[in-house]
């Protein structure tokens, strides 16, 4: 019989800063199980979880503090469930530190880079810098304007003297800078802006199709705060809108087509998935790292990957990356291509 002392050991007691580790690891898992499932069924059709799709990347943030309070814990069971969203994050950019596998390719290369030059921008220095350092052979401009191409145009006519800008009721435009001759170019209809153009470029002797566009904006706080709903709901409407349009355009083309484009969305959005059925996102085929290109004032760096070289087949992309700054709000995205026989 034990005595009234008692001689039978207690359970140890759980630490409380297990259990709070326990919980909010928990929590988290369940948070993100449950984004993945209306992501599935809702993607970006009901507003809030489409602005948590765009801004998806940085859900992943707190595993750089609960993974390792897990493995303090020493509780594997939390660990294999605090995992779990790494995994996923794995999934959607895992791809981004692998090496690119496209080697042994034959064929004639070509260099692309999309810029949204930002209409305010008058830092002509700068811009030409950056496009002079990039060294591509085809750029696609955003937000350009009567006063871009009149300090651009000259100055790079040597580097760049085939040219196509048509001005645009609305100040800015997109425009094609090329080495190579282009046979032919016409802007497109894009609603509701008609920020396009098609371009058809002859890059020795191979015919290649040249699309940019400029997507509409996610530029909803610089209106009044009762307008905001209706302006998310309009902007990733019309974002849909144009991105089939665009992945029409390219799967009907026979020959080989690249898209350079402020796209304006990020690629956890459904508009990347719609167009990514008809093309080949360059940085996620041949680039390392997160490929950041949106900066806003408050940071000073970037934040988010909305510019973007697609191509079709008949492409591959050798590498990809961001160029320098260019006094813009958006870096530089380029894409070293090359034909495959």
């Amino acid at each position: 019989m034990p005595s009234a002392t008692g001689s039978l050991s207690q359970p140890s007691r759980v630490p409380r800063w297990k259990v709070v580790i326990a919980a909010l690891s928990i929590g988290y898992t369940l948070f993100m199980a449950a984004w993945l499932a209306a992501r599935n069924l809702w993607f970006d059709t009901w507003w809030p979880l489409a602005l948590i799709n765009t801004f998806a990347l940085y859900l992943f943030t707190p595993l750089g503090l609960l993974l390792p309070l897990a493995l303090l814990t020493r509780w594997r069971w939390l660990l294999i469930i605090t995992a779990l969203p790494a995994f996923v994050f794995l999934y959607f950019f895992g791809g981004r530190f692998l090496p690119n596998a496209a080697f042994g390719l034959s064929g004639p290369t070509v260099r692309a880079m999309t810029l949204n030059m930002w209409w305010r921008n008058i830092d002509h220095a700068a811009q030409v810098a950056a496009i002079r350092a990039a060294d591509a052979d085809l750029i696609g401009f955003q937000e350009f304007t009567d006063q871009h191409h009149a300090a651009l145009a000259q100055e790079l006519a040597l580097d760049y003297p085939h040219q196509y800008y048509r001005p645009h009721p609305y100040i800015t435009s997109v425009a094609l800078f090329s080495r190579y001759p282009i046979e032919s170019a016409e802007p497109v209809e894009l609603p509701p802006l008609d920020f396009a153009l098609h371009a058809v470029v002859n890059v020795e002797g191979r015919r290649l199709h040249v699309l940019v566009a400029h997507l509409s904006a996610n530029n909803m706080l610089n209106y009044p705060p009762e307008q905001f709903v209706d302006l998310v709901q309009e902007r990733y409407a019309f974002r849909a809108t144009e991105t089939e349009r665009l992945a029409e355009r390219l799967g009907a083309l026979s020959e080989p087509a690249i898209l350079l484009c402020d796209c304006n969305l990020a690629d956890t959005s459904q508009a990347y998935v719609i167009l990514a059925r008809a093309a080949t996102d360059s940085f996620a085929e041949a680039g390392w790292g997160f490929g950041h290109s949106l900066s806003i004032e408050a940071l000073e760096f970037p934040i988010q990957r909305i510019d973007y070289v697609w191509h079709t087949a008949g492409l591959a992309a050798l590498e990809a990356g961001v160029g320098q700054p260019t006094g813009s709000d958006h870096l530089p995205v380029w894409a070293t291509l090359q034909f495959v026989e």
